[in-house]
């Protein structure tokens, strides 16, 4: 827990956290992120076809009961992504991956603090954060070193820097290698462009299903038990928080499908946190907002108290990621 003089001290800054939303095909993904981020529900939306970041304000009091309390503002970069069965299974894999698209050691570097500009003495930022979500495409890889587009028999239509690694091998289409920042970068090009994103590492992850659809129901099952076995075999100093999320408890409450999952859930979590694995479950409609922001705010309430998932150095130091 944060001490009274650190609680004030971060009430100042935004926090960025970053929140991964994985779903069966029409559970309402989309639909459930338009209705807290635009306040707004289409009947229809198009199926998502590619990961797409949306970004929004939320600020809640440490202290529920005492709204004068220092407030936790954060700042929102939300993925949503492809029903799961669109995707194959190293996309869900680089998905599970918490710092994905860069690898943990690169992902956790510090940001570059401002600077001072020496002639107007005023501050000046050296990471301007939204400028990386119109950065051009093929410029510079995870190493800073910048890429060109070439051609190699193993690697044709790659990208390449030209630097050498630690073995002396040159990153170029003449020596027919890609160095891993290369082939890092060449993974993170989508037909819609680079997948950038601010944050640096997945905190929270959402998986929805339709209440009232059983199949769509075991499908995140299933999927909540493979990103448990992933997350597993990482070597990771704090888990990311997971959430089952069961959307559309607007449509049809009284069938029997909508019975048995909503029995079937509870027991699932209960199972689940006696055997020692935190998990957490609600229930919205994305229709008709409610629980969505209740949802939302219980997220970040939950999150403000496991620092190093977003806290640079937990025991102090930076105050976002």
């Amino acid at each position: 827990m944060l001490g009274a003089g650190a609680e004030v001290k971060l009430a100042e800054k935004r926090i960025l956290v970053r929140i991964t939303v994985i779903g069966a095909g029409e559970s309402g993904k989309t639909s459930l992120i338009n209705a807290f981020v635009n306040n707004v529900f289409h009947e229809k939306n198009p199926p998502t076809e590619h990961i797409a970041l949306y970004y929004t304000t939320c600020s809640v009091s440490s202290e529920e009961e005492n709204l004068n309390a220092p407030k936790f503002n954060t700042l929102l970069e939300i993925e949503d992504t492809p029903a799961f069965e669109k995707m194959d299974d190293k996309i869900l894999g680089d998905l599970f991956d918490p710092f994905w698209p860069k690898p943990e050691h690169l992902a956790m570097n510090r940001i570059p603090r401002d600077e001072e500009d020496k002639e107007t003495k005023r501050k000046r930022s050296v990471n301007l954060p939204f400028s990386m979500c119109i950065a051009p495409v093929a410029q510079a890889n995870d190493s800073d070193n910048l890429v060109t587009l070439g051609d190699s028999p193993h690697h044709p239509n790659a990208y390449f820097c030209g630097k050498s690694d630690w073995k002396d091998r040159k990153c170029c289409p003449s020596n027919d290698f890609q160095c891993k920042s290369c082939r890092r970068f060449q993974a993170s090009i989508s037909p819609e462009g680079e997948y950038r994103t601010l944050c640096r590492r997945r905190m929270i992850y959402l998986l929805v299903y339709d209440v009232n659809d059983q199949e769509s129901y075991l499908k995140v099952l299933g999927l909540f038990s493979q990103l448990q076995e992933t997350l597993a075999k990482k070597d990771l100093k704090q888990w990311p928080l997971i959430y089952i999320v069961g959307n559309k408890i607007d449509k049809d409450p009284e069938s029997k499908a909508f019975k048995d999952i909503s029995a079937h859930i509870r027991d699932f979590a209960r199972s689940e946190i006696d055997a020692g694995r935190k998990l957490s479950t609600c229930m919205v409609s994305a229709m008709h907002f409610k629980n969505v922001t209740k949802l939302f705010r219980t997220l970040l309430q939950d999150i403000r108290t496991r620092e190093p998932l977003w806290k640079v150095d937990p025991l102090g130091g930076d105050g976002g990621p």
